[in-house]
């Protein structure tokens, strides 16, 4: 049997043809009967991850967020209970221990996706609203200003003010 690597490979090695009289793709037809694993499947699955946990679960689940938002979005929290194998119930419950709600992680892990995206894309706000799931980039904006205190263009040409930055002294 030949790996999927391989398989992959032989299918797409032939060259591109534009403007041809069909569109196709081929595939094994095994590929249809594999599991497609979920992001957070992924993540909770890996050997690195297993082997050096987070230590929260509120880090845990920066982690998997982070990672659905390359796939298309934040899922709800009842799914999200569910890929970590819990009810809805004790994911909110044991969140509510650390002093956090899934709300407030979605929300920062937004947060942190749209500052890198402002930072190393030409994105527009647009896009990155849509990215991030918001409704429209009007809303996107006023809760970039409401957790960044400036607005994304603000923000996009200076990302970080290392001017007010000040070091603690020893000095008594």
């Amino acid at each position: 049997h030949l790996s999927i690597r391989r398989q992959r490979q032989m299918c797409i090695r032939d060259s591109i043809t534009f403007d041809a009289s069909e569109t196709g793709f081929c595939f094994p037809k095994s590929w249809l009967l594999k599991k497609i694993s979920t992001p957070a499947e992924s993540i909770l699955n890996d050997t690195e991850y297993q082997s050096n946990p987070p230590g929260t679960l509120n880090e845990s689940l920066s982690i998997i967020l982070s990672a659905y938002m390359n796939f298309g979005g934040i899922p709800a929290i009842a799914s999200m209970a569910s890929a970590l194998s819990m009810s809805e119930r004790s994911l909110k419950r044991k969140l509510a221990e650390e002093g956090t709600t899934y709300s407030k992680i979605v929300e920062a892990v937004r947060m942190n996706t749209a500052k890198r995206l402002l930072e190393n894309s030409d994105s527009t706000t647009q896009h990155i609203a849509y990215i991030l799931g918001y409704s429209g980039a009007n809303n996107f904006i006023r809760a970039f200003q409401r957790t960044m205190h400036r607005s994304p263009s603000e923000y996009r040409k200076q990302p970080v003010s290392y001017t007010h930055l000040t070091l603690p002294t020893n000095r008594e």
